[in-house]
């Protein structure tokens, strides 16, 4: 029997995704209207989405095109901005060697 959130801790609660998420996902940013910080955590879809970008850039390289269906409300400025984050820092990585 499959438990609908087995995912959490099959895939997102493991050390090494934990680790992953710390470094590459979350973002702590000041609420300028509370002026209070606010801890940004990526939803499951989002993660999901920008490990799949990450690992297909290491395998066949840069320069490919991705459509990435989205919903309302699903997040979409912030997956771009942790795709477009994680991305560069690839792309620093490779050109220091």
């Amino acid at each position: 029997m499959i438990i609908k959130t087995s995912y959490l801790w099959k895939e997102v609660l493991r050390k090494d995704s934990l680790l992953d998420i710390v470094h590459r996902f979350i973002q702590v940013k000041k609420n300028e209207r509370t002026n209070k910080e606010v801890v940004i955590f990526p939803r499951y879809h989002q993660l999901n989405v920008v490990r799949y970008l990450i690992d297909d850039v290491y395998k066949n390289g840069s320069g490919k095109n991705y459509l990435i269906q989205h919903s309302a409300g699903s997040g979409k400025i912030k997956l771009n901005s942790m795709a477009s984050s994680s991305l560069r820092k690839i792309f620093m990585i490779e050109m220091m060697k």
